[in-house]
């Protein structure tokens, strides 16, 4: 198949009414936002799998009408020949354009610089989907998944809510920023969509194509590792906990924790992809600033006898989650959204903007993860808030931040002390310079415990 060729995909039209897709794809984050991009647009049903195992067994029970999976994947060869053998519409994604010689199911390909209009044209071609607005010609809105809206923030157009019939009704402004507090508002109302004028369409999608183009810079060249059941990175937290001055009867009950929240993890395929993605990439400063932290974190909460297993397993997987949706090093380097400031030239607009979203992003993510435990996407969402209310997203103060994220936000800035300054580790000093920032509430006290420690 020549990739510069159009190849014909509409030999027939789609039968009427609500189709379903399924996405196996790389990136967890790329597979949400599609997801919900490809709802608004064709109003279909949109199935999420991260592990063949499980989209294999699907398939013996439900029929999807079009897939869109990632061939360069490992596991992409076993989906690509179940759905070729099920005759199942494809849209393929692959970073080099190969795709695979054969003849059956209508197939398109896109590679990078396809990016989210290659995936739309792909699968509107191939379907023959109901776009939107379709149902209704002479409406001039268009409905769009309400969670999107967390990625088109600062909003780049008027939205509204649907009252009735024809009416609609401003709720938000352009320029006007969508948080995750609204997305909390308008699901509890139960209202799945909001709208936006036809003529706004457009700057909507290029705001998505831009979050789309960061993401599938992102998305992963190597074939995805079976999850291993290690707790390699414990044994890296033990030089630190003994510098820390943790007692050996914490350690203990750190590495227990750890090993239970692994193991629980990896039960769930989008939980054990992330664990697999950190053990690929164990090296680099992602995987091993989410993993230390996590210890530090659990060894924290018990100093301040917060050391139930639930306790330790909510803050453990927030930690093993709060940059989940970041793939950049450098921006997981950055210690606060005034840093930008003083780092003028470094960094693009799209990165800042990544930076100062992916607090929400992760969050939605994790809400739609059965397995996690309440409160994580909590504790994850506020992991850049500030106790006097300067931080991000919401510039909460310390009376509404969760104890749990003001024990990770401290142990967060003792793994940069401690990366920051090598050797022996200076409680004293990371206290004094700290003591100003954590003055008031339940900091103070996390603070006052960390000092408790013999060090």
């Amino acid at each position: 198949m020549s990739l510069t060729n159009v190849i014909n995909l509409n030999d027939g039209q789609a039968a009427p009414g609500k189709k379903k897709i399924f996405l196996f794809l790389g990136n967890a984050e790329v597979a949400e936002l599609l997801s919900l991009t490809l709802d608004s647009r064709f109003h279909c049903d949109v199935s999420t799998f991260t592990s063949a195992i499980e989209l294999v067994e699907a398939l013996k029970t439900q029929r999807f009408d079009l897939a869109v999976l990632d061939f360069s994947l490992g596991e992409g060869m076993v989906v690509f020949e179940k759905a070729h053998n099920d005759k199942i519409p494809m849209v393929l994604y692959h970073p080099e354009g190969n795709s695979p010689e054969v003849r059956g199911p209508k197939m398109k390909v896109f590679r990078d610089n396809a990016l989210l209009q290659g995936i739309l044209q792909g699968v509107e071609q191939i379907g023959a989907f109901v776009k939107e607005g379709a149902s209704d010609p002479t409406s001039d809105y268009v409905a769009v998944s309400t969670p999107l809206f967390l990625r088109a923030t600062p909003l780049v157009t008027d939205t509204f809510v649907k009252l009735s019939g024809s009416k609609f009704l401003k709720i938000l402004h352009k320029g006007d920023l969508f948080t995750y507090g609204d997305l909390k508002k308008y699901q509890a109302k139960k209202i799945s969509h909001l709208y936006v004028p036809k003529t706004s369409i457009g700057a909507l999608q290029e705001k998505l194509s831009m979050e789309m183009e960061i993401l599938l810079g992102g998305m992963s060249r190597e074939p995805r590792a079976e999850p291993t059941k290690g707790t390699d990175s414990v044994e890296a937290f033990h030089d630190l906990a003994r510098n820390l001055g943790f007692t050996r009867e914490v350690q203990e009950l750190v590495k227990r924790s750890m090993t239970e929240v692994v193991e629980e993890m990896q039960k769930s395929p989008s939980l054990a992809g992330i664990l697999a993605n950190m053990e690929l990439a164990k090296e680099k400063y992602i995987a091993a600033h989410s993993q230390m932290l996590a210890e530090v974190s659990c060894a924290l909460a018990i100093a301040m006898e917060w050391g139930s297993d639930m306790s330790l397993k909510k803050i453990a997987m927030a930690a093993l989650l709060h940059d989940m949706s970041l793939d950049d090093h450098n921006l997981c380097r950055v210690k606060s959204a005034a840093e930008f400031d003083e780092r003028q030239g470094e960094f693009t607009t799209l990165q800042v903007e990544e930076y100062k979203s992916h607090t929400k992003r992760a969050a939605v993510l994790i809400q739609g993860m059965k397995e996690v435990p309440a409160d994580v996407d909590k504790i994850v969402y506020q992991h850049h808030e500030l106790p006097t209310g300067t931080g991000f997203p919401e510039a909460v103060s310390h009376f509404h931040i969760h104890p749990l994220a003001a024990t990770l936000m401290v142990a967060h800035d003792l793994v940069d002390w401690v990366i920051d300054h090598p050797g022996p580790v200076d409680m004293p000093a990371f206290a004094e310079a700290h003591r100003q920032k954590y003055s008031v509430g339940v900091f103070k006290k996390i603070l006052k415990a960390l000092e408790a420690l013999q060090v």
